[in-house]
């Protein structure tokens, strides 16, 4: 069986035309980061501004910390993160974050919220699969320490220019579609799937805007 490369990074450049055909300067890029599972998104917006969605896997000698640095600085050409959002509490997703903090510097922290420490149950319903008392959630509070902001469906990352980030969906909910109108690609859509338990079924959702055109992202 072959192996993927050691890193992959691809800027759509499709997507750049498609969502920032009328804005003019510089591009709208965003970066896909092989980290073997799990994901980590780049991207950086015409203004120059930086929003890493997921950081991969731990240990490994920081093998994805070390994947995102070299797009991040050598291919993206910035010295740190502006925002880093974590969709939801599974190892692939958040685990590169105590690496990847003592690489680059992070300004802001987005996630869907902590458990509750009081919780009799550890507050298990909320968040099944942590993060818990152990060495990457400690890694975690402390990498984000004063710094991190908890999200709910129909907030905004506030990102500079023309660039929008909604959310859509967080911790199992989604935003109010009261008054969206009915799809009609959906009338003879299969039966919905069973409710996935797992913190998969809770994660952040986002769609992302550019000028007077949006596109829909979300990773589990």
């Amino acid at each position: 069986m072959s192996h993927r490369p050691r890193l992959f990074a691809l800027t759509l450049a499709a997507l750049t035309v498609l969502c920032g055909a009328d804005t003019p300067g510089r591009p709208l890029d965003i970066y896909f980061i092989d980290v073997m599972g799990g994901a980590a998104t780049l991207i950086v917006t015409p203004e120059g501004e930086s929003l890493l969605i997921d950081s991969g896997w731990p240990g490994l000698n920081d093998r994805d910390p070390a994947r995102i640095e070299h797009v991040l600085k050598g291919v993206a050409g910035r010295e740190g993160l502006d925002h880093l959002a974590t969709t939801h509490w599974h190892t692939d997703h958040y685990g590169g974050v105590a690496g990847l903090a003592k690489r680059v510097p992070i300004g802001k922290f987005w996630d869907r919220g902590l458990p509750d420490p009081e919780a009799p149950d550890g507050d298990k319903a909320n968040f099944p699969d942590g993060p818990r008392d152990d060495a990457m959630g400690k890694a975690y509070l402390e990498a984000s320490r004063g710094k991190r902001q908890a999200l709910k469906p129909g907030d905004t990352i506030p990102l500079k220019g023309d660039v929008s980030i909604l959310v859509l969906a967080a911790s199992g909910e989604v935003i109010d579609l009261t008054d969206a109108p009915a799809n009609p690609l959906c009338a003879e859509a299969p039966a919905d799937k069973a409710p996935d338990p797992s913190d998969n079924g809770k994660s952040l959702t986002f769609r992302l805007g550019w000028g007077s055109s949006t596109s829909s992202t979300a990773a589990t």
